[in-house]
């Protein structure tokens, strides 16, 4: 349910407006206030509850050039809301910008910072995640069609590179080019990659480090590098 007051002025030319609107009985309630003057409007006080989390909005909109501007953040936000591939509490702030006249995520600027509390995620077709569940946090930078990780850690893992983005699929992450560095990581989850020949052959298993690039997809993911000493 919204229910909203409006308190408005002016002339044809010059108006001004300032408008507080509540969301209650919903899946993400909240509330915030907009104001138009000088025809700005801007956009303050957001707030959305996401279970026991909390997203909040900011941002400004010039109305006769089109050109906007707006920061997010959010506060212990469950990721299984979104994806059931995921799991963990979000915590990140992003800037964004572009034009009203252009709105396709290729003209959108955005860069960010994000940590992922008791992070997991699992690919479909694995039966284990490749990660190990832990704290993830990384800075990043959007491309229009991709994701720029400047930096990336997760429990025994450092990566940076880029990686793909398909909205059209079930599961939106498309190829990615990816510099890795592992240290003490088992090698257990890897297994599920490997051809069924291999798998029939013999078992990875133990700890290793590694030093290389993750190139491909999900469904043919390609790894080269170097392999320190592992602890079998």
């Amino acid at each position: 349910q919204l229910t909203a007051s409006l308190e408005a002025e002016g002339t044809f030319e010059t108006q001004t407006a300032f408008a507080q609107w509540q969301l209650s009985e919903s899946t993400f309630p909240g509330q915030g206030e907009l104001t138009l003057a000088d025809n700005r409007l801007v956009i303050d006080n957001t707030q959305l509850r996401v279970a026991d989390g909390t997203v909040t909005a900011n941002g400004i909109a010039l109305l006769d050039s089109g050109d906007w501007q707006a920061a997010l953040a959010t506060n212990d936000v469950p990721v299984e809301r979104f994806t059931p591939q995921a799991q963990g509490l979000l915590s990140a702030n992003l800037d964004a910008s572009g034009n009203l006249y252009e709105l396709n995520l290729a003209k959108i600027e955005a860069a960010g910072e994000a940590a992922i509390a008791n992070a997991q995620v699992r690919i479909p077709n694995l039966n284990q995640p490749l990660l190990a569940p832990g704290d993830w946090t990384t800075a990043f930078q959007w491309q229009g069609d991709r994701i720029a990780v400047e930096t990336f850690t997760a429990p025994g893992v450092q990566a940076n590179g880029t990686i793909g983005v398909d909205f059209a699929q079930s599961v939106p992450i498309g190829d990615f080019d990816l510099n890795v560095a592992l240290q003490q990581f088992d090698l257990q989850p890897f297994n599920q990659l490997a051809p069924q020949t291999i798998q029939d052959y013999g078992q990875l298993a133990g700890l290793t480090s590694f030093n290389g690039q993750l190139t491909g997809t999900l469904d043919n993911p390609q790894l080269a590098g170097e392999i320190g000493r592992a602890h079998v």
